[in-house]
């Protein structure tokens, strides 16, 4: 525990923003041996106030930064470099009252000595509260803004090999979607806190790594590095980050070194993956089945004579019905050979059908994947030096064939105090990802079980039933039989730091931080492949990217009485700047057996580049302050700069402010069940600047012209430029204001606690690309046009339901949240009365949810007695059988017209989100936890999976029959064959049981005798189940398989 306090105490000086506790300090007589007169001359001196020096420690060294104070006065101070403070007039009666974040707080009276030396004890519970803000931190408790923290060390027993693994379903309001890779990473972009608030802009939000904005990937950021995650969601909270703080912001805080004796921890994560469900496909005899059907179906029952039908199965028909049954096409010979002919069957599915074999295409494709990770950190230092190291390595196989992520992720964190007045400081990371591996395909329902796989030389056929892929059916194992891929990246990010102490309690802080990211990614396309006609294919793709930041921060913090004030200056610069060269070849002579190592070889070179750069500054003040730890006031002001938006608008300012009311310490408030009640109040303004480097400028491109000479009559090539975009000078940031208002809450003597939260915000100069008449020459010019309105509610709970002393606890953490948004304006068209258009192509309707679906509603199946109001016959918009789906005709003309019979249906993501996770802890020893989540009120259209098809094999699907009636499931018919508009929306909700954990604590007792102190096993599932109407897959993938992961584990330290 020594590691985790010292850390959280290195942050609370980072911020200085803990208000001074007011105490007093008793003053004893000293004995000495003169007479009584100077006796009494002492005391009177005493009694008058003298100067005193207070020493505060903790277990590990001297505490900078801690608060004494004189009870009831405004005489206090704050602790120096070596831990002391000195006190003038101090009186006879008087008591000193010391405080630090994260220790307990102490009264001390004082006697007869001038020193007086305190040692504090760590307060695990009021800890726990430290909250990052932005360029500082701040108690929990004192917050006036919506930030929700993570805790690590609650998800240590998973396997979370890196941060995106610790963010989901951990935060009401932050929706993070399910990773099916093994990499298991989300883009950033996917990532939605509190909703969607841009139409084409990024809706992601910031990600801060130790108080530097972090451009990179999540999955370089190894859980194990990560002491906490604070998630800042209101505006007024995130405003301090001003242009790119729309979406909120995730603060990652990594660990840090402490004194004494140096601390190891080993962990190893083992375990496998495999395919939650794999869906049943056809067998040998169902293709035919479904073949013979589908046949029946498709081309109908005309050629049938005697009850003997053209696709009859032979086998079951002899004497004058087989020849009859032969008659129908003329034909001669073997009757199974003509008969699966005529069932569109290729001649190597005949073969393989006539002599039994089939292939498992799922059994090729889906396998069961191990994954490992190590991780090691050792922490340590002394008084003045800290130190924090670790090194990682992951490997991890997905549930699909070939999709593998290796990693290899190392970490220091540096701290040393040079003087009283100086320190200094540095964090490094350094990162390689290696994501070069080739995953077969997944359609393995459209390949047909009597296909081959190689052909008669033992080569890999390209399409494995024969059908030169006009259909389909492309062999999904061939790319990584006859590929080879390289993708390395290499990222090392750097933080150097220094902190001047300056007089009047104020520090001056510099960072430095630079970030150097390289990628290789090559590729070769074998010529030995049957799907390679090009004598080989290769290419290479290199990028590297170089960005810095200098960061100055002064802060002040200072308490006078019951006024505590906090104030935070800060002014940066950035740049960025990437580089891409690639180049490619193919038609390798004489052999491309080298592939990308050789690009020479090759006929047809070439080659490519881009280069991007872009810049960016600011300056930020903040105040924060409290008045008698009742009523708090939080203001700031942050202007942006940035090169990627207009000349004419190259600067944005947003502010913000913040109240809060402890209601609960008033005097009036006498409810003894509350032990805490906190009003919040904030309003905050903040930009997306999510745009192109380049969009504010025009951009002209090159082009290549076939000209001939007027006399000659002879070609050449002449060279010339177009205008790609416009430029827009006017082009700025996209601008969000949100108001909160929330309050936080104890009950219960602290067995229930949590917090409501209340939202509204409005997206104005939306980031769109504005169409432009044809006559202009160019599509389209980026512009800001457009409002979105967007709100919201999140409920946390957390309680202690049931405290048996050493035998069992039971924790509870429930959230809910929901929000929807509201498109506002366009400003787009307008028609001849000045009414505003929606924007039908995109699907945008004004006074609708951005993903509002609006489209014709199902309703059931046409039945058999339908037929004649299904087909419409003589009716332009019409033309459905008995077996389709049944739309709704909305004006009951007998017509299906889109502009007259689509309606708003509903949403196509979820506005509703649930998660719940249970902790126990039994006889101390042993842990169990679960989770679930769920998310409520998306749909998606399920009519794309029609039962049939005439050359390739399927799922196995219910479908409708006059025989079999359904009024859920369609007729048969050919894949993806609509001659009339359908749709099948169904509801996409869901509740998950996302993971089961156990835990067991090694005794100490045991593990003291080889030298550890302390040791965990433990042991997880998770996607263990999941309930939901969505009739295939998944409701969070719909498309294709999910993963199921088990996981075994051992943490130890010594």
């Amino acid at each position: 525990m020594k590691h985790f306090f010292t850390n959280r105490r290195s942050f609370a000086l980072a911020s200085t923003t803990v208000a001074l506790l007011i105490g007093s300090m008793n003053l004893s007589a000293t004995e000495n041996s003169k007479g009584s007169s100077e006796r009494q001359e002492i005391v009177a001196q005493a009694q008058v106030g003298r100067k005193i020096t207070v020493k505060v420690s903790d277990a590990y060294g001297p505490v900078i930064g801690a608060n004494v104070v004189v009870k009831g006065t405004t005489n206090g101070g704050i602790t120096d470099i070596d831990g002391n403070v000195s006190l003038n007039n101090v009186s006879q009666g008087e008591t000193i009252v010391i405080s630090y974040i994260g220790y307990v707080t102490k009264e001390i009276p004082v006697g007869a000595s001038s020193l007086i030396t305190v040692e504090l004890s760590e307060d695990a519970e009021a800890l726990n509260e430290v909250v990052v803000v932005g360029y500082g931190t701040t108690r929990k408790s004192d917050l006036t803004g919506a930030i929700a923290q993570i805790d690590p060390t609650k998800k240590e027993e998973r396997f979370s090999a890196n941060a995106t693994d610790l963010l989901r379903n951990t935060v009401a309001g932050m929706n993070i979607p399910f990773s099916t890779s093994a990499k298991g990473d989300i883009n950033t972009d996917n990532i939605l806190i509190r909703g969607t608030n841009s139409i084409k802009a990024s809706n992601g939000p910031l990600i801060v790594l130790d108080g530097i904005i972090w451009d990179g990937d999540l999955a370089d950021i190894s859980s194990g590095d990560i002491e906490r995650i604070d998630v800042m969601k209101d505006a007024s909270s995130a405003a301090v980050y001003g242009s790119r703080a729309a979406n909120g912001v995730i603060q990652i805080t990594t660990k840090k070194g402490s004194s004494g004796a140096p601390t190891v921890t080993l962990s190893t994560n083992f375990g496998f993956t495999k395919p939650y469900e794999i869906r049943k496909v056809l067998d040998g005899p169902g293709y035919v089945n479904m073949r013979v059907n589908l046949m029946k179906a498709v081309r109908g029952n005309t050629n049938e004579v005697n009850g003997v039908n053209y696709y009859d199965d032979p086998s079951s028909l002899s004497g004058s019905s087989l020849d009859e049954w032969m008659s129908f096409s003329k034909a001669s010979g073997d009757p199974v050979s003509e008969w699966l002919t005529r069932l569109n069957f290729y001649p190597i599915e005949i073969q393989n059908y006539k002599a039994g074999r089939t292939i498992d295409w799922a059994d090729l494709i889906f396998q069961t994947g191990f994954k490992q990770d190590y991780n090691m950190n050792i922490s340590g230092g002394s008084d003045r030096t800290k130190y924090y190291f670790s090194i990682g390595y992951s490997d991890v196989e997905g549930f699909v064939v070939g999709d593998e992520y290796e990693a290899i992720r190392s970490r220091l964190n540096l701290e040393t105090r040079i003087n009283k007045y100086f320190s200094v400081g540095a964090n490094a990371q350094f990162a390689v990802r290696n994501q070069g591996s080739i995953a077969v395909g997944t359609h393995y329902n459209q390949m047909s079980p009597y296909s081959s796989l190689y052909d008669e030389n033992g080569i890999m056929k390209q399409y494995p039933f024969d059908n030169s892929g006009q259909d389909g059916g492309s062999n999904p194992l061939l790319t990584r039989e006859y590929s080879d891929d390289l993708n390395k990246t290499y990222d090392l990010n750097t933080k150097v730091w220094g902190m001047i102490n300056l007089p009047f309690d104020i520090t001056y802080t510099l960072n430095i931080v630079n970030n150097f990211t390289s990628n290789k990614h090559y590729r070769h396309d074998s010529s030995s492949s049957p799907a390679n006609n090009s004598g080989g294919d290769a290419y290479r793709h290199n990028s590297s990217s170089h960005s810095w930041t200098i960061e100055n921060l002064i802060k002040w913090n200072k308490t006078f009485g019951e006024h505590s004030f906090d104030v935070t200056l800060m002014q940066n610069a950035e740049k960025f700047q990437s580089w891409y060269d690639a180049m490619s070849n193919s038609g390798f002579d004489p052999t491309d057996v080298l592939g990308f190592h050789a690009m020479g070889f090759g006929k047809n070179p070439s080659i490519s580049s881009n280069d991007e750069v872009d810049t960016r500054n600011a300056l930020l003040a903040r105040l924060n302050y409290i008045y008698n730890d009742r009523y708090y006031l939080t203001a700031a002001v942050r202007r942006d700069g940035y090169s990627a938006f207009g000349q004419d608008n190259p600067y944005a300012t947003f502010p913000t402010m913040a109240l809060g009311w402890r209601i609960s310490n008033e005097s009036f408030f006498k409810v003894d069940w509350v032990d805490n009640l906190k009003l919040r109040l904030s309003w905050g303004a903040n930009g997306n600047s999510a745009v192109g480097r380049y969009d504010a400028l025009a951009t002209m491109g090159n082009i290549k012209l076939l000209q001939a000479y007027a006399s000659s009559g002879a070609y050449y090539t002449k060279s010339g430029l177009t205008i790609n975009r416009l430029a827009n000078a006017d082009l700025q940031w996209e601008k969000t204001t949100a108001t909160n208002f929330g309050f936080d809450f104890n009950l219960f003597g602290n067995r229930l606690n949590g917090t409501v939260e209340y939202y509204i915000s409005k997206t104005t100069n939306l980031l769109l690309d504005r169409q432009l008449p044809s006559i202009v020459g160019v599509k389209s010019v980026a512009s800001n046009m457009g409002q979105v309105n967007n709100n919201g509610w999140e409920i946390t709970l957390n309680s202690l339901n049931l405290d048996i002393k050493n035998k069992l606890q039971w924790y509870t953490n429930l959230s809910l949240s929901g929000y929807r948004n509201r498109i506002v304006h366009l400003y787009g068209d307008y028609d001849e009365n000045g009414v505003e258009q929606d924007d039908t192509e995109n699907g945008w309707y004004i006074g609708h949810s951005i993903d509002a679906i609006y489209d014709y509603k199902s309703n059931g199946i046409w039945q058999t007695e339908e037929l004649e109001a299904a087909r419409a016959e003589g009716k332009e918009y019409a033309g459905y059988y008995p077996g389709d789906y049944k739309m709704v005709d909305v004006n009951n003309d007998g017509e299906y017209r889109p502009e007259d019979d689509r309606q708003f249906l509903g949403h196509k993501n979820p506005h509703l989100f649930l998660n719940m996770t249970n902790d126990f802890t039994i006889f101390n020893d042993f842990t169990f936890s679960f989770t679930l989540y769920g998310a409520f009120g998306g749909m998606k259209n399920y009519n794309y999976e029609h039962f049939g098809a005439l050359t390739l094999s399927d799922f196995d699907i219910t479908y409708w029959t006059e025989e079999n009636r359904s009024n859920k499931y369609p007729r048969m018919s050919e894949r993806d064959i609509d001659a009339v508009k359908t749709t099948n929306y169904i509801k996409t909700d869901f509740i998950r049981l996302s993971n089961i954990t156990l835990g067991y604590n090694l005794p100490s007792k045991f593990i003291k005798h080889i030298g550890l102190t302390s040791a965990k096993v433990f042991c997880n599932v998770e996607n263990v189940a999941v309930w939901s109407p969505w009739p295939v897959w998944d409701p969070e993938n719909t498309g294709g398989a999910v993963p199921r992961k088990f996981n075994f584990g051992v943490n130890v330290k010594f």
